[in-house]
């Protein structure tokens, strides 16, 4: 077993320079990995009076050879400096140290090579292609300033067979700022499916797929969707729809004509009617319309009359493009019936029976369509009845019910008399369903009831009239730990398509024996509802079920809360607020609070410190933020909905561990603003002790973007400074300040932070006429200018491509977010430090900025200084104190 111990110790080195009263030397910061042909940043700081010098060495462990060397200029005495090491672009991957000299101070310390160095992109004029046409495709490759490589590149086409169709070799283009410019001719027979452009440029290697296959680029065509049939007693409308669409899945825009007449079912019966309905509508893509049975009634001259069921009503609609004024029809029929099933018994049934032996029928149900029963969540079932006239005054006998399977065909099998000489089977459908209504959850403490509904309606949606039987009963949560209870709660009621009822929670106590008890938490609340329709006496049956909580509410704390706090400074958790569901609180006239609680062991018998009231907000979602007692060693926070004894959560984080015990946190001023390229990011400080002055390094996109001293003009415990953001900040980028106390140990905090506004060059595009308006159409045969506006001595590479290809298949582009996420990948973070909680499966926690949702600044965690710059992504080599974890190896 491991055994981990918490002790002051140096962040890297194996033993401590100096004594706790000296002055530290020097600190050197430095990413943990580097990558090959880049400029690799440390930051390198000395604390001694004096103008020494650092020598900086890169040694490939495996062959002790220097890979890349510097020594920087004279340093200032407490001013960090940003020395630059070049890697080359030739250097192999190994293990590796950096090596520091500063004076008579030697140190080293081991560190990483990268193997993603560029990021590539590969372009195409589309994403498919046809046999015999010519495929355009650029290539190139920019490094983590998005600055060109201008080196060799190395591409490879494949069909999609693996064949090598094509290949380059070393290929430069430095007039184009290394764009690679390429074109594919296919042949009239190539090879079909999916294609490779495959390239290698300085190591870094990625592909691109482009689709070569038999297509043509269509008109438009016009579709009308109709109901499959029409019910006369039980509908008003019928509800259609237009679609005209091209071919490759773009809408059509224009406007539609509809007409609507009856035609015989046998157009050999007498010619269409010359009465039609006719409307008008725009379309875009598609046209939704309806069609009243009043207005048929009144078109048709069919008032007080029923519509027609031997007749079919067309529909037909005349779709004109706006752009080309083209225009495409389509129709489509439906025809009306009575009824929403049709049953019937097949010929194959018998046409004799036997007295006192079974006898099996084979009965059919359908839509009136022919087609089977639409797929239902209770079964459509059939009830039989059958007769004799030898002892009965009614012939009635006896009654069954029959799930209707899914392709509508069942046997029906019954049992003759004797005696019987005659003998009538008949069958109909309860074409009804029952379902019952109960809140989500239920509430043991606040409320006296629950209240449901039942309702019972036709498939068509007539409302269904007849009894209830309502039966009430607790079920386990888990079926196999027990049974269900055999006591219930009955109840009798009428009904007309629905029927509310109430259930007491005294009527619970009273009938499960709860008196004085409290109502099952651990259970479901099952309720059953039996309607005995009185028109036929059939019956139907649904439920539902119900669950009770005791407190409406529930309170937790997302893992993505900090496991650790810093005593005297602020510590912000984020809490969710939900019912018992686990959806967010309902809407309320006045808002739902918390009541926040902390505490710690140093200094109150009841250990309570402060309390707070919160709004929640409308997701459930909110940050709680405290302040910390200096001296706390310990610390509780509760975070209590308002008016409740047990909706509660609470979390006890370890502290951040130093040995001065001084502490500091770095945040953004303003969360809620959107950092852009050019513009300010204030950040602020809260510190235990009075800050005079801190250093600072920003990393992002895998290195060291700068280093600085802030001195402030006066020393306080809060302190405010300002940076401006620039485009190699963007996507993201962090913070890492820190200061040395009197006694040398290094206070260090870290945050995350977005800026936007990764692209240096402000590209814009526009399209005019001829009178230089700008435009965004433009009709066939006219003349239309394109203008590109950039920066002068850019290289601009255009695509134009008909947009009927695109929406075939896409994906041939390089788009901004994809750029955007290369960057991201540059990133050094420790990603056990998690800046995203989401990216582990965690609850992820947003605040909503001015224009877009972002992550909220994330501070880096950690046990210590020495962990927070591991999480971090640094290396760091010092004199100065860190604390650290040390993990002592048992002996053997």
């Amino acid at each position: 077993m491991w055994l981990v111990a918490r002790l002051t110790a140096l962040a890297v080195l194996a033993c401590w320079h100096g004594s706790a009263a000296e002055t530290p030397a020097y600190l050197v910061l430095a990413p943990q990995v580097f990558r090959a042909g880049m400029t690799y940043n440390v930051s390198v700081t000395s604390f001694r009076a004096g103008t020494p010098q650092a020598a900086l060495t890169i040694v490939d462990n495996s062959t002790g050879q220097s890979v890349a060397t510097v020594t920087s200029p004279p340093l200032t005495q407490g001013v960090p400096s940003l020395v630059s090491l070049q890697i080359p672009s030739d250097a192999t991957r190994s293990k590796f140290s950096l090596k520091v000299q500063l004076d008579s101070i030697k140190n080293s310390s081991s560190v990483n090579m990268h193997q993603k160095t560029m990021s590539v992109f590969i372009q195409t004029d589309k994403a498919m292609y046809k046999p015999g046409q010519l495929v355009n495709y650029r290539v190139f490759a920019v490094k983590p300033d998005l600055l060109p490589y201008m080196g060799p590149i190395n591409i490879d086409v494949f069909d999609p067979k693996g064949n090598k169709i094509r290949q380059y070799v070393d290929q430069r283009n430095d007039s184009a700022m290394g764009v690679l410019t390429k074109s594919l001719q296919l042949t009239s027979l190539p090879v079909l499916g999916d294609w490779k452009i495959k390239v290698n440029a300085g190591g870094q290697k990625v592909e691109k797929v482009f689709t070569v296959a038999e297509y043509v680029l269509p008109l438009y065509e016009v579709k009308v969707t109709l109901p499959p049939y029409g019910l006369t007693r039980t509908q008003e409308k019928i509800i259609g729809q237009v679609e005209a669409k091209y071919t490759y899945g773009k809408g059509v825009k224009g406007k539609v004509t509809l007409k609507a007449m009856f035609v015989p079912l046998y157009q050999y019966s007498r010619s269409p009617s010359v009465k039609s309905i006719m409307k008008k509508m725009d379309i875009n893509g598609t046209a939704s319309f309806e069609i009243t049975h009043s207005e048929i009634r009144q078109t048709f001259g069919l008032a007080g009359g029923a519509i027609p069921t031997n007749q079919n009503l067309v529909v037909i609609a005349n779709v004109t493009e706006t752009l080309t004024g083209t225009s495409q029809s389509g129709n489509e029929s439906i025809r009306f019936y009575d009824e929403e099933h049709e049953v019937e018994f097949l010929e194959a049934s018998p046409s004799h029976f036997k007295p006192g032996l079974k006898y099996t029928a084979f009965a059919k149900v359908t839509q009136p369509d022919g087609t089977p029963p639409a797929p239902r969540t209770t079964p459509l079932q059939v009830e039989v009845k059958y007769y004799s006239e030898w002892n009965d005054p009614d012939k009635e006998l006896i009654r069954q019910t029959l799930d209707v399977p899914a392709d509508g065909l069942l046997p029906v099998t019954v049992d003759i008399p004797t005696r019987a000489t005659t003998f009538t089977l008949t069958k109909f459908l309860p074409l009804y369903e029952v379902k019952v209504t109960l809140p989500p959850y239920g509430l043991t403490r606040t409320q006296e009831k629950i209240i449901g509904q039942v309702e019972a309606k036709y498939t068509y949606g007539k409302g269904v009239k007849g009894k209830v039987t309502l039966k009430a009963m607790f079920v386990p949560l888990y079926q196999y730990s027990r049974s269900p209870s055999v006591k219930s709660i009955m109840k009798k009621m009428d009904i007309n398509g629905t029927a509310s009822f109430e259930i007491t929670h005294s009527e619970i106590r009273q009938t499960f024996g709860l008196a004085g008890g409290a109502i099952p938490t651990n259970q479901n609340f099952v309720v059953m509802a039996n309607v005995t329709e009185t028109l036929t006496g059939t019956s139907q049956s649904g439920n539902e079920s119900i669950r009770f909580y005791d407190e409406e509410h529930e309170v937790e704390f997302l893992e993505a809360s900090p496991s650790h706090f810093k005593p005297g400074l602020k510590y912000t958790a984020f809490a969710k607020v939900t019912q018992p569901d686990g959806t967010p609180p309902a809407p309320r006239t006045t808002p739902l609070q918390v009541e926040v609680k902390y505490y710690s062991e140093w200094n109150d018998p009841d250990k309570e410190l402060i309390r707070q009231t919160l709004d929640v907000p409308a997701d459930g979602l909110l940050p709680v933020t405290v302040d910390i007692p200096t001296r706390a060693t310990t610390f509780t926070l509760t975070v209590s909905l308002k008016g409740s004894s047990t909706a509660r959560a609470v979390k006890s984080p370890n502290p951040f561990e130093t040995r001065s015990g001084q502490q500091m946190q770095i945040t953004l001023k303003d969360v809620d603003s959107v950092s852009q390229a050019g513009g300010d990011i204030v950040f602020q400080l809260r510190s235990t002790s009075s800050l005079s002055k801190v250093s600072y390094q920003i990393v992002s996109r895998g290195t060291i973007h700068s280093v600085g001293e802030q001195v402030f003009a006066s020393a306080a415990t809060r302190q405010e400074f300002t940076i401006t953001a620039d485009s190699n900040m963007a996507p993201k980028a962090r913070i890492l300040v820190y200061f040395l106390t009197a006694d040398g140990e290094m206070i260090v905090d870290s945050v995350d932070f977005t800026v936007e506004g990764a692209f240096r060059n402000d590209v814009s595009v526009r399209f005019t006429n001829p009178s230089n308006t700008e435009i965004t159409q433009s009709e066939l045969g006219k003349d239309v200018t394109f203008e590109v506006t950039a920066a002068a001595g850019s290289f601009v590479g255009c695509l134009a491509v008909d947009q009927s290809v695109l929406l075939l298949k896409s994906g041939n582009d390089i788009t901004q977010a994809e750029v955007l996420a290369e960057l991201e990948e540059y990133d050094v973070k420790d990603t056990s430090g998690g800046f995203n909680p989401c990216l582990r499966g965690e609850p992820c926690i947003m605040a909503k900025r001015k224009k877009r949702s972002f992550w909220w600044p994330y501070p880096i965690g950690g046990n210590n200084a020495f962990d927070l710059l591991k999480e971090a992504g640094m290396l760091v080599m010092t004199d100065a104190y860190l604390k650290k974890d040390l993990v002592l190896y048992p002996s053997k």
